[in-house]
């Protein structure tokens, strides 16, 4: 059972996420009616920069008003987005679990967090082959005779971590090279989406270790003895 603090995380997260999930719905929309009206509807309408350069006003009134409405709307979530963004750096700045984790490559305070509130206590995972099958990443076993059958993953999962992990795991992908090799190989071998769950994994193991050690992400070329937290596990 999650303590107080952890609900009160959970909530803000939650929160965030709704205000994303708002703000691409009206991105969508917006994105639906130029293209309808013959419009330029290419960009990222995420950002102030793209909203001020829609020009519109050779529209009709009417038109006028549902474009300039929307843009409104997106500005105003683009700002209560980044508002959030900085409460929930300055509340979790002082949880040493999540700057542990801010330091792994593909992480941030945001994913960080959730991260954290969705596993809870690391302690109540004996391996990690049970935070694996608890956040949805392990695939369905099923055995007959003397033959083993890999499934889909396991639908039993705490969907917001195994969100936030396939979410994140093509930033961690790009800026760790050996994990780019074996995502190619992966995918030429079997598809992009087997090999983007397969780096997750590799990903949850990392996190699994940060949380269990208490220490910071490691790089391979800072480990200098097999005494030290190990990466080369994953």
């Amino acid at each position: 059972m999650p303590n107080e603090q952890t609900r009160k995380t959970r909530a803000i997260l939650r929160y965030r996420m709704n205000l994303v999930h708002d703000r691409s719905q009206n991105i969508h929309r917006l994105k639906s009616f130029l293209d309808k009206t013959g419009e330029d509807s290419l960009g990222d309408f995420a950002t102030y920069k793209r909203l001020n350069e829609l020009t519109y006003t050779h529209l009709s009134d009417e038109y006028q008003k549902i474009v300039s409405g929307y843009i409104a709307r997106i500005g105003e979530l683009i700002g209560k987005i980044s508002d959030i963004e900085r409460f929930i750096k300055k509340q979790v700045s002082g949880d040493r679990d999540i700057m542990n984790l801010i330091s792994m490559p593909g992480l941030d305070y945001f994913s960080a967090a959730l991260i954290k509130t969705e596993i809870i206590d690391i302690n109540r995972f004996g391996s990690f082959e049970r935070l694996c099958a608890y956040s949805g990443l392990a695939p369905r076993v099923s055995q007959s005779a003397n033959k083993l059958t890999h499934g889909p993953l396991n639908s039993n999962r705490r969907k917001y971590l195994q969100w936030i992990l396939l979410e994140v795991v093509w930033h961690f992908i790009r800026k760790q090279p050996d994990k780019l090799k074996k995502y190619e190989a992966i995918s030429k071998r079997k598809n992009a989406n087997t090999a983007k769950v397969a780096i997750a994994r590799d990903m949850l193991k990392i996190i699994y270790h940060i949380l269990k050690e208490k220490r910071p992400f490691y790089k391979k070329e800072q480990i200098r003895s097999v005494a030290a937290p190990a990466l080369c596990r994953v």
